[in-house]
C-alpha cells in the first residue's frame, strides 16, 4: 500500500506469485506501470488505505499474506487508523505478515500541518508519532492475533532530522 512509483515492486514481483501495488496517486501508479509493466502476476490499482476493502481488485485477489506499508502511515490521521486497520484485516489471510516502515518522533509527537518541503516542492501534512503511540495504534491488529515480532530503527547512519528517525515494525499472525 502506498506503492508510489514502484521502487519496491521492482524487487518484489520477481519473488512473488502475485503482487498488487496500491496508491491514491494515479500519476505515481502510471510511472510504476511503465517501470514494471502489468501482467497476470502483478498489477497497480488506485486505492487509498482507508478504502482498501471497497476496492474490487483488492477484494477479488484477497486474502493477502503480506502487506507493506512503507512511508505511508505518518499521513494517516489518528481517527482513521482503526478504520484503516479494520478494513485491512478483512483482506488478510489467517497467516499474514505486515511490514511497516515510517519516520518516528524521537522524543515527542511532531505534527506538521501545511508544511512546505523544498525537497517535495509542495505542502504536506504529516504526523510523526512515538514508538509507544504506534504500539497503541497497532492494538486493533494485536487484538486480532498479530504480534509485533520486530521493532527496530534502520538507516541510522543517514539521520536527516534530529526530531525523527527511521523505524520499522513487523507484525505477524499465524
Amino acid at each position: 500500500m502506498g506503492c508510489g512509483v514502484g521502487r519496491l515492486a521492482e524487487m518484489i514481483v520477481l519473488n512473488s506469485k502475485y503482487y498488487l501495488g496500491t496508491d491514491f496517486a494515479e500519476d505515481l501508479l502510471n510511472i510504476a506501470r511503465k517501470r514494471i509493466g502489468c501482467n497476470n502476476s502483478y498489477d497497480f490499482q488506485i486505492c487509498d488505505f482507508i478504502n482498501i476493502y471497497d476496492n474490487e481488485v483488492v477484494k477479488s485477489n484477497a486474502p493477502f499474506n503480506k502487506v507493506i506499508l512503507a512511508g505511508l502511515i505518518m499521513y494517516i490521521n489518528d481517527e482513521e487508523f482503526n478504520i484503516c486497520f479494520e478494513n485491512l484485516l478483512k483482506v488478510l489471510d489467517k497467516e499474514a505478515m505486515i511490514y511497516i516502515a515510517s519516520p518516528i518522533a524521537t522524543k515527542e509527537r511532531l505534527t506538521l500541518g501545511d508544511f512546505y518541503s523544498n525537497e517535495l516542492n509542495s505542502e504536506y501534512n504529516v504526523i510523526y508519532r512515538t514508538i509507544d503511540e504506534y504500539i497503541d495504534v497497532f492494538k486493533v491488529l494485536i487484538n486480532n492475533g498479530f504480534k509485533i515480532i520486530e521493532n527496530e530503527m534502520f538507516l541510522t547512519d543517514k539521520k536527516q532530522y534530529k526530531e525523527t528517525e527511521r523505524h520499522y515494525f513487523i507484525l505477524n499472525r499465524g
